[in-house]
């Protein structure tokens, strides 16, 4: 049985997450909610489905509640196999509830960063015990730099500075988990679920069923051992090379990287030319090919693929 901690559970992608995960066989759920009381009617409502679920009250602002959770799942279960870190907050649309700059940034990386952290580093003991071990971060497009930059894309006049710091900030987390845990065959990965109708949006108009936004979250918590870790993606897949991002997509799959010609050049075929890396200078010539209409969405340019055809 593969035991698995939802944080912020309880509500928007967190409970899509929850119940789509309770369905998968050989799963238990645990619902890690601030609120115990919301965490435990889920919890009963999901077995009476016959679902092996149960709730921990857990405030990842809290190091008391942390230690509690941690504690508890340890006395019950004495292993975690799957951490979704998706509890979190945006608090830029309301600035006039904040004293200062200092205290909406305080606030904001408070649930964002540090309590994700604090989560996840306590979490190790556990996680080291489970069957590959797999710690997914909820994170956005909007951390990148490259995208949150770019006049063209949806995000460049959105003024969510401190959530969008934050973001960025997750994925650097999820890429130094994943060389953490690659000792014990584990793997960590950063996911943006997209536009979806939560509370935390105002159920924005635009944005899409939370159940769309948990699905890449399901793929990387159900998948086989050696799978991805390191990458950014969303339901659509890793994203390629996000500059300035933080994570370098796709970095742990040996497949897609390889070694050609006689001067060594080490060639990522999914990347972008402006990242190419070789053992010696201007030694790759490269063929491009444009590729699907996802990613000039994602980019809000035109996004390539790198053919690399000849060592010269």
């Amino acid at each position: 049985m593969s035991i698995a901690l939802v944080t912020g559970g309880n509500a928007g992608i967190g409970e899509a997450v929850v119940r789509l995960l309770s369905k998968t066989p050989n799963f238990h759920v645990i619902i890690g909610s601030r609120n115990p009381d919301s965490g435990i009617e889920l919890a009963n409502s999901l077995k009476k489905q016959g679902h092996s679920v149960s709730s921990v009250q857990l405030d990842i602002t809290s190091d008391d509640s942390i230690n509690n959770a941690i504690d508890h799942i340890t006395n019950v279960h004495g292993k975690l196999d799957v951490l979704v870190n998706n509890a979190g907050v945006a608090l830029d649309t309301k600035p006039d509830a904040f004293v200062s700059t200092r205290d909406l940034f305080s606030k904001t990386f408070n649930t964002n960063v540090f309590g994700t952290a604090a989560l996840t580093e306590a979490a190790l003991p556990l996680l080291q015990k489970g069957d590959h071990p797999r710690v997914i971060f909820l994170s956005s497009t909007m951390g990148s730099l490259e995208v949150s930059g770019n006049p063209d894309t949806f995000f460049y006049n959105n003024d969510y500075k401190a959530y969008d710091a934050s973001k960025a900030a997750v994925n650097m987390l999820a890429v130094n988990y994943a060389r953490i845990l690659k000792p014990f065959g584990g793997v960590s990965n950063a996911v943006c679920p997209g536009l979806v109708k939560t509370k935390m949006n105002g159920f924005m108009e635009a944005g899409e069923p939370v159940e769309v936004g948990a699905e890449r979250v399901i793929q990387l918590a159900t998948a086989a051992p050696g799978g991805p870790s390191g990458t950014f993606s969303n339901r659509e897949g890793a994203i390629p090379c996000l500059n300035g991002s933080g994570v370098r997509s796709d970095a742990a799959e040996g497949k897609r990287y390889s070694r050609n010609g006689r001067n060594g050049a080490v060639v990522d075929h999914a990347g972008y030319g402006d990242l190419v890396q070789s053992t010696r200078k201007n030694h790759i010539r490269v063929a491009i090919d444009f590729v699907g209409e996802a990613d000039r969405k994602i980019f809000g340019r035109e996004a390539v693929e790198i053919n690399y055809t000849k060592v010269v």
